[in-house]
């Protein structure tokens, strides 16, 4: 569809909104320009931080104080909010990882910014219908250069237990789980981006898996923010407002401003109580 419209990969987020423009206007609305997450919680926060860090915003300030009422973030919702309301799926106020994945992963959407294993389930011919079809690029940005990039590195992770009782047992798991070996493995089962290994990474397996992927997400991880989402104690509480502000302003319950006003005040709030 790129080639088709004579479009350019998006660098910027004004270049994506005139991608997702174009190709909404081109196929009279049977294509969505692009899909996102909107489900209310970590689901639509995971995805709209890309935007958050782009516009030059962050989660908290240099006082240790929530951040996200900034003109830089209320930029990013109201440019969230317009690009999914005109140019993204119907129902996209209620996008997880799942319906977003499976949207594209069908042909029904031109663009998306999703989740690393996302790229490994495009080239699977048993999931998708776009193997081999698919560009991949780092996320685009506005600004030269966002204050921790836009990019994420939060990921799942395995811990161990200050107050575990089988400490050696559950190191021994652990090493053994996260080898190369093992993560090889997995990548033969199924699906997986959860890989840490970069020796496992230079595997044949990881190749045939990540296909056209594999350039974009290693770029990725090199450039990835290990503050994308905030690294505090009281994280899900500050995320679970958040997407409350996010989801009222993509359904138009409250303006952009006015819904990360209220969440900024709740995080400051909880986070002063602790």
């Amino acid at each position: 569809m790129f080639e088709k419209y004579g479009l350019q990969v998006p660098k910027t987020y004004d270049e994506l909104m005139n991608a997702a423009k174009t190709i909404h206007e081109q196929t009279n609305g049977e294509i969505a320009g692009i899909t996102l997450r909107g489900e209310q919680g970590i689901q639509n926060v995971y995805v709209w931080s890309t935007f958050l860090w782009g516009f030059g915003g962050q989660w908290l300030n240099e006082q240790g104080k929530s951040d996200i009422a900034s003109p830089e973030a209320v930029k990013a919702l109201e440019f969230y909010r317009e690009l999914l309301t005109k140019y993204g799926p119907t129902g996209v106020a209620n996008f997880g990882w799942q319906e977003n994945r499976l949207l594209f992963q069908q042909g029904k959407a031109a663009m998306t910014i999703d989740a690393t294993v996302n790229g490994a389930f495009n080239e699977d011919p048993k999931e998708s219908s776009i193997v081999g079809n698919v560009g991949y690029a780092p996320v685009p940005t506005q600004t030269d250069q966002p204050k921790g990039g836009a990019s994420t590195l939060t990921v799942h992770g395995i811990f161990l237990s200050k107050d575990s009782k089988y400490k050696e047992a559950a190191w021994l798991f652990m090493s053994w789980a996260t080898s190369k070996e093992q993560q090889v493995k997995s990548m033969s089962i199924d699906p997986n981006a959860g890989v840490t290994s970069l020796s496992a990474m230079k595997e044949q397996v990881f190749i045939d898996k990540f296909g056209a992927f594999k350039d974009a997400m290693l770029e990725a991880i090199e450039n990835g923010n290990t503050d994308y989402l905030p690294q505090i104690a009281q994280a899900n509480e500050m995320i679970n407002n958040t997407g409350v502000a996010i989801s009222k302003a993509l359904t138009g319950h409250t303006p952009p401003a006015e819904a990360l006003k209220e969440a900024n005040d709740l995080n400051n709030r909880l986070l002063e109580a602790n």
